[in-house]
């Protein structure tokens, strides 16, 4: 079974554009959509296929990635995390990141981030 692509706000504006570009070229790819309200993101989860909405809280204490059931294959962040907890929750585990929502002032934090304290996969 292939691992699952995490996208973060996945059932937003945003996330859920990336996610119909994602499933159209590869439909045979599982997706986890992820939401503070996965009661949200159900109708897309089934409209896409191979697709389900789950609980993903980058603002509450902890890890966000601690919740899930299987480890993403890799993670898009389609929502700001101001913090980078999914690009340190992300890191811990070997998982590959892409921020596509990050402006440039937050570009050059995480990259100072990342220099004190290399990822264990891209990001």
């Amino acid at each position: 079974m292939t691992a699952p692509v995490l996208l973060a706000g996945g059932y937003g504006v945003v996330g859920a554009q990336v996610a119909r570009l994602l499933r159209d070229r590869h439909p045979e790819l599982p997706l986890l959509l992820g939401g503070r309200t996965p009661a949200n993101g159900e109708a897309l989860a089934r409209e896409l296929g191979d697709a389900r909405a789950v609980a993903l809280d980058l603002t509450g204490p902890g890890d966000p990635l601690a919740a899930l059931d299987v480890l993403p294959a890799a993670v898009v962040s389609t929502v700001n995390d101001l913090d980078d907890r999914l690009l340190d929750a992300a890191s811990a585990r070997g998982v590959p990141l892409v921020d596509v929502t990050r402006w440039t002032s937050l570009v050059h934090r995480s990259l100072a981030r990342c220099a004190a304290d290399p990822p264990r996969a891209p990001a």
